[in-house]
């Protein structure tokens, strides 16, 4: 274990403060000893103890180079995740203001940018967050306090972020007060439900490693955010991928506000659509060649009246000649 990095135990579960857990894995670690994975009985969390302090989480992101591109891997970054950008704002409505939280060097701010999104930043690591100022000129902060006093959010984003909080609902509840009243939280974690995936595909370190404080499945995130006060859009646990996402908005007590969106139903509703316009584009395609063909035949009768009135038009003339 290097000399800078530092770690602490916790005395009982995180969340709810239980003491009522269970160590259920350990894992070889590069930066600790072991990592030892620990689910609490009350609230099915499963969280790291010991864990690294906070002063060696900054250090250890500001070593990072998980994100040392290329201009051309840069820019193809950028370019994929216009499909997050597509997909907040379909569920948005439009682009509006975007706090992206963990933003690192400000990929998919830069996308949200080129699609019409205000986007600010939160990130923790100073290296990187000046790497996205200097390649892209974006507005980025280094804490949440920090973007407090601004106007408020339409969506709030929060990729890879969860797993490395030290308190996820305190974080959850923070973000979510950066929302509009009906803004969207967005988040995506690696997936715990998918562990011996993540082995067999030689990607352990992926999801099991230091920096991970807190690992989730698609029963205890659901716990966690009712715990927040949010309420899930849609949740997806996807075993291609082997990450969890999960779109929320703040949960409303008044019976009168109006339910939330079915997203599923929603994404349902684009493919139909998106089929609906394929087979509109193929009979248009069908309409131009017919009506192609309909001209062809009105340009080869055209020739043929000319013919015969140049005909008619010779007999007169002949008729005269006489």
């Amino acid at each position: 274990m290097l000399a800078e990095i530092t770690t602490q135990n916790l005395a009982d579960c995180p969340v709810c403060h239980s003491s009522d857990t269970e160590l259920i894995l350990t894992h070889p670690e590069a930066y600790i000893d072991h990592l030892m994975l620990h689910e609490c009985r009350n609230c099915s969390v499963t969280y790291l103890s010991p864990r690294l302090t906070p002063e060696s989480i900054v250090f250890l992101e500001e070593a990072s180079t998980v994100y040392d591109f290329t201009p051309a891997e840069v820019e193809y970054q950028v370019s994929w995740r216009k499909g997050i950008v597509d997909q907040l704002t379909q569920l948005a409505k439009r682009p509006g203001r975007l706090l992206d939280i963990g933003c690192n060097r400000g990929l998919l701010m830069e996308s949200a940018r080129r699609e019409g999104w205000h986007p600010v930043g939160v990130e923790l690591s100073s290296v990187a967050a000046e790497r996205a100022r200097e390649a892209f000129g974006l507005e980025i902060y280094p804490d949440l306090e920090a973007v407090w006093e601004l106007e408020p959010f339409d969506v709030v984003v929060a990729w890879h972020v969860l797993e490395h909080t030290l308190n996820p609902v305190a974080f959850l509840r923070q973000a979510a007060a950066m929302l509009k009243p009906a803004g969207i939280l967005a988040l995506q974690v690696p997936s715990f439900d998918f562990r011996a995936e993540w082995v067999e595909r030689n990607l352990a370190g992926s999801l099991l490693c230091a920096v991970h404080n807190f690992y989730f499945t698609a029963t205890n995130i659901r716990a966690v955010l009712a715990r927040a006060g949010l309420t899930p859009l849609w949740i997806d646990n996807d075993p291609q991928s082997l990450l969890l996402t999960a779109y929320c908005t703040r949960t409303v007590p008044d019976v009168d506000q109006p339910a939330p969106i079915d997203v599923s139903e929603l994404l349902e509703e684009m493919a139909a659509i998106q089929e609906q316009a394929s087979s509109w584009y193929k009979r248009a395609e069908e309409l131009d060649a017919a009506v192609a063909e309909k001209n062809q035949h009105i340009s080869h009768l055209e020739g043929m009246i000319r013919r015969l009135e140049n005909g008619r038009l010779m007999r007169i003339l002949q008729r005269f000649a006489r």
